[in-house]
């Protein structure tokens, strides 16, 4: 079982995705979870749906863009917005 929450892992997530371009998820997972031994193995399940669960909290963040099934980590993308969404009203 993981110790890492999904809130904390996506916090995690955003901080690796680059401000106005497409970042692999992938990349994403690989850079967030590199220094976690406890998410080394990220085909147990449990370690996947973990950080399935962290890519859609990420996802539901309105200055986040995704393309594509983000549970497809090889394919899909995510990026940041160029400026934050919010501030546009």
């Amino acid at each position: 079982m993981s110790i890492i929450s999904d809130a904390e892992l996506a916090k995690r997530m955003l901080q690796n995705l680059p401000v106005g371009s497409r970042r692999k998820i992938a990349m994403i997972v690989s850079l967030a979870t590199r220094d976690l031994p406890d998410l080394e193995n990220l085909e147990n399940s449990t370690n996947c749906a973990v950080v399935n669960s962290a890519l859609d909290l990420l996802a539901e963040n309105p200055d986040i863009q995704s393309f594509g099934n983000i549970h497809n980590w090889r394919y899909a993308e995510m990026a940041r917005a160029p400026f934050p969404i919010q501030q546009l009203k």
